[in-house]
C-alpha cells in the first residue's frame, strides 16, 4: 500500500515512537514467541536449527521467458489473486470482528487463508502473504522483528504457505517494508535486515515451485541508479547462495521467481535497457491506486511490459475519501480492468483481502462489500453506501470469475 495512507505518515516523531514501541514489545511480549534479541540484522540460524517440514509443491515451477511467465510444461500463465494482511497480526488474532483482543494461535493463520477457499475466489490463483518487518497500526504492534525468527517461520509463515500449497495456488512472500524511504530514510540496517530475511526464506523455500519472493514492498522516494545496486545485491545472493557480503551463512542457490522493483513506492520503473536487473526469472513490480490515475492509467510500466512480465501486486479502491485509495468502480476499477485486459503480461493482486486496511473488501463479519449486504455499523471503514460503485469486493469477485484459473495446472 502506498506510504501516504493514514497509517503510515512520514515524520521523525513517528519513527522515534515506532522504535521505542518496538523495543518495549520485543522485551515484554514473550507469550507469542517474541524475542528481545531479534534486531534489524538476522542471523541465518536464529539460535537452534529450524526443524519444519514443507510440503512438496502442488503446482509446476515457474520461469520467465521474455514477456511471459511459463510453467515447466511451457504453458503461459496469467496470475491474479489477493493479498492478506500481515501474517503476525492474523496469528495474534487481531484481524477479527471488533479488531481487538484475540488469542495467538497457529489455527488463526489456517482459518484466515482457508477463507479464500470459498468458491467465490476459486479463480484467485495466487495469494500475496504480507510479512511486515514491524508496524504499529489499527490493530496494534506486529511484525517479523518482534518475534523469534524460527518461531515466526514455524508457527506463522509456514502454516500460511502450507494452506496456500494445499489450495493449489502460488504464494508470494511479501517483505512489506512500507514507510522507510530511500533518500534520507532507508539505512544500512534496513538493507541488512532485508538480506537477513531473504537469507532465512532461501534457507526454507529455495526452489519451492509454489513460492515467489517479493523482495521489498514500497521504498519511498529515490533514484533508480542508487537503488539498483542494493536490489541487485539481494538478487545475486538469492541466486548464488553466497551471502558473505552481508555476513550471513550460505544457502542453497534459489531460482524462485523474484519480484523486484524500485523506489517511489515501486512506481519508479526501468525506462531503458540498462535499468534492468541482472539475472533470470525476475518479474518487475509496481502498485497503482486511484490517486495515480487522474487523466488515465499512467505509462510508467509500459517500457518494462515490452520486455518482461510486470506484477501489479497492489491495486484497490473504496469511495471513502482516503487520499490514496479513494475511488469508484467506474472511475478506477473499470479503467484498470481495461488496462490489464490489454496487457497480457500484466499480472495482479488486489489489496486488501480484509475488513481493516485500505482498500477493504469486507465488513467486520467478512460480509463481502459492493453488493449492499453490509451496514454502516458493520463496516470498519466506509460511511459510503454499500453498493457496486463504492467498494471493490464484488467487483473483484466478478473480475476473477470472468477469468479462468490462469492455465496454472
Amino acid at each position: 500500500m502506498s506510504a501516504s495512507k493514514p497509517v503510515y505518515r512520514h515524520c521523525m516523531l513517528a519513527l522515534l515512537v515506532t522504535f521505542l514501541v518496538s523495543v518495549l514489545s520485543a522485551c515484554n511480549d514473550s507469550s507469542s514467541g517474541n524475542s528481545s534479541s531479534s534486531s534489524s540484522s538476522s542471523s541465518s540460524s536464529s539460535g537452534s536449527p529450524l526443524n519444519i517440514t514443507v510440503s512438496d509443491g502442488s503446482l509446476l515451477p515457474l520461469h520467465v521467458d521474455g514477456q511471459h511467465l511459463r510453467n515447466s510444461l511451457g504453458n503461459t500463465l496469467y496470475l491474479h489473486g489477493v493479498a492478506t494482511p500481515d501474517l503476525h497480526a492474523i496469528y495474534k488474532g487481531l484481524v477479527v470482528s471488533g479488531l481487538q483482543g484475540g488469542t495467538p494461535e497457529v489455527q488463526n493463520v489456517h482459518d484466515y487463508i482457508d477463507r479464500i477457499n470459498n468458491p467465490l475466489w476459486d479463480n484467485a490463483n495466487i495469494i500475496r502473504l504480507t510479512v511486515h518487518p514491524y508496524v504499529n497500526d489499527e490493530v496494534g504492534t506486529h511484525g517479523w522483528d518482534l518475534v523469534d525468527q524460527n518461531f515466526y517461520i514455524t508457527n506463522i509463515l509456514n502454516p500460511a504457505i502450507e494452506s496456500v500449497i494445499s489450495s493449489h495456488r502460488y504464494a508470494i512472500i511479501d517483505w512489506h517494508y512500507v514507510w522507510p524511504g530511500w533518500t534520507g530514510w532507508w539505512t544500512d540496517d534496513m538493507t541488512d535486515n532485508t538480506a537477513g530475511f531473504w537469507n532465512r526464506m532461501a534457507e526454507v523455500y529455495a526452489n519451492h515451485p509454489n513460492v515467489l519472493f517479493e523482495l521489498v514492498n514500497e521504498p519511498e522516494d529515490g533514484d533508480w541508479s542508487d537503488w539498483q545496486p542494493v536490489m541487485q545485491g539481494w538478487i545475486d545472493s538469492i541466486r548464488s547462495g553466497d551471502w558473505s557480503r552481508y555476513g550471513l551463512n550460505s544457502t542453497e542457490p534459489a531460482d524462485n521467481i523474484i519480484i523486484a522493483g524500485g523506489p517511489t513506492w515501486v512506481q519508479t520503473m526501468p525506462q531503458t535497457a540498462s535499468d534492468f536487473f541482472n539475472g533470470t526469472n525476475i518479474v518487475y513490480v509496481t502498485h497503482i491506486y486511484p490517486v495515480h490515475i487522474n487523466g488515465g492509467i499512467p505509462d510508467w510500466a509500459d517500457f518494462t511490459l515490452q520486455h518482461y512480465p510486470v506484477f501489479f501486486t497492489e491495486w484497490g479502491y473504496e469511495n471513502t475519501g482516503d487520499p490514496v485509495t479513494g475511488g469508484t468502480t467506474s472511475s478506477y476499477g473499470v479503467p484498470l480492468q481495461t488496462y490489464f485486459n490489454a496487457h497480457f503480461n500484466a499480472h495482479w493482486i488486489a489489496w486488501n483481502w480484509s475488513p481493516i486496511y485500505h482498500a477493504v473488501m469486507f465488513d467486520k463479519n467478512f460480509v463481502l462489500l459492493g453488493n449492499g449486504n453490509s451496514t454502516q455499523e458493520s463496516r470498519f471503514l466506509g460511511v459510503a453506501e454499500d453498493n457496486y460503485e463504492n467498494y471493490m469486493g464484488q467487483f473483484t469477485v466478478d473480475w476473477l470469475n470472468s477469468l479462468d484459473y490462469g492455465n496454472v495446472e
